[in-house]
């Protein structure tokens, strides 16, 4: 019995532990954005201005401000896994209605559904984490989670833009493509948590 719960014991620290490491390949895929230098050029080249472009930036953050709270109430609810699988989810959508729109309302709702992507994955991606750490006796480490997933998402993303800048000189749909391809396996890592 008490060797069963030794056993147990150390398979349930080694599913903690995956978490931490799923989260930091998570980092790395969704924040492997090739789209991130390239889509301001993307939407010009599809015809609208600069000023709405701006618009569609302020569509962006002002979402993400109306619905950072609400979110974190669907991810203490729902759980915080389902939270971040609705954050990509949102994001698929956002490419889907980006690659197809030509009017100004569409781009909008697109913008709206790439804030949404973000808030949904804001705060719940520290908060599994934390909850994982805590389940280990280690939430002194977060600290040092933090400092490593940072230097993570550092990395992707500038890597990202040298690759969208190399994609985009052969077409700027497939930078979308591509994002939708790291954020495909970002999901996959969720799902596993």
């Amino acid at each position: 019995m008490c060797i069963v719960s030794i056993v147990e014991k150390d398979l349930i620290t080694m599913k903690y532990k995956r978490n931490v490491i799923l989260d930091y390949f998570h980092t790395f895929f969704r924040s492997f954005n090739v789209t991130q230098a390239m889509w301001l050029i993307f939407l010009f080249n599809r015809g609208f201005s600069i000023f709405e472009i701006a618009l569609f930036e302020g569509v962006f953050h002002i979402t993400s401000v109306l619905f950072e709270i609400p979110t974190g109430a669907i991810a203490d609810m729902f759980g915080r896994k389902t939270s971040r699988i609705i954050g990509v989810l949102s994001y698929f959508i956002y490419i889907a209605i980006i690659l197809s729109a030509d009017s100004f309302g569409f781009v909008a709702l697109g913008f709206v559904f790439c804030a949404l992507s973000y808030v949904f994955e804001s705060g719940a991606a520290e908060a599994i984490v934390y909850d994982t750490l805590i389940e280990l006796e280690e939430e002194d480490s977060f600290m040092k989670f933090m400092g490593k997933k940072e230097v993570i998402f550092q990395v992707s993303s500038f890597v990202s833009m040298l690759v969208g800048g190399t994609i985009a000189l052969i077409n700027y749909d497939m930078n979308f493509y591509v994002t939708g391809g790291f954020f495909f396996v970002a999901l996959i890592m969720i799902l596993f948590m």
